[in-house]
């Protein structure tokens, strides 16, 4: 059982990117924000038009805060609600941001290192792969997403993004979709929840809310 459960904060949701190239979608700097929703897709969507296709690149990205926490973090899980029945990978990656909302420049944060077709995202968790019916995928955190966990506790935010495998690998031969329905905050039901395991002589903290930035 974890020592402690924290529900993401209603600022969380989706930015995405539409493009008639693979590229054009994935590297964008900027995207559309929605945020504050009960569901939204993630991942890509490939839509056929003529004799090409289009692209939308959904990338889901979540705040989670840790000002009242203590502690020094053993381990942790990213919980996220499917809602629909797809069966996609996905992963947890870092979001580089100081933000306390969504804006379209945080499309691109989750590149941490090189440029252009070099950009590459630094994993928060191993390749999971979601389901196919509903219910939480759990994202067992690595030891990247816990320094970054551990730097929150009592003094921030801890934020973390979900994109397809795809995204995260680069993969440029996009033929089919690959996304998935998930939950975000404003659900009434089923929301995202980050649970930290201390090391031992840490009382446990309810689950809470964090609406305190």
């Amino acid at each position: 059982m974890p020592d402690s459960t924290i529900y993401s904060h209603s600022n969380d949701g989706v930015i995405y990117k539409n493009h008639f190239m693979v590229g054009g979608a994935r590297l964008s700097s900027t995207g559309t924000v929605e945020s504050g929703d009960n569901t939204n897709r993630v991942g890509i969507d490939r839509v056929p038009a003529g004799r090409g296709a289009t692209y939308t690149y959904y990338r889901a990205f979540y705040f989670f805060d840790l000002g009242s926490e203590s502690g020094t973090v053993d381990s942790a899980d990213l919980k996220v609600y499917q809602a629909g029945n797809a069966t996609v990978k996905f992963r947890a990656v870092e979001w580089g941001s100081s933000s306390s909302s969504l804006a379209t420049g945080d499309f691109d944060s989750v590149f941490t290192s090189g440029s252009g077709a070099s950009a590459v995202m630094t994993a928060y968790s191993a390749e999971v792969l979601s389901s196919g019916s509903a219910g939480y995928d759990t994202y067992t955190i690595n030891s990247d997403g816990i320094s970054a966990i551990q730097s929150a506790v009592g003094s921030g935010l801890f934020r973390v993004a979900i994109v397809s495998e795809e995204d995260y690998d680069g993969n440029l031969g996009i033929s089919q979709d690959y996304f998935e329905t998930m939950t975000f905050s404003n659900s009434a039901i089923n929301k995202p929840t980050l649970e930290i395991t201390y090391e031992s002589g840490v009382t446990y903290n309810a689950p809470f809310l964090g609406t305190n930035f």
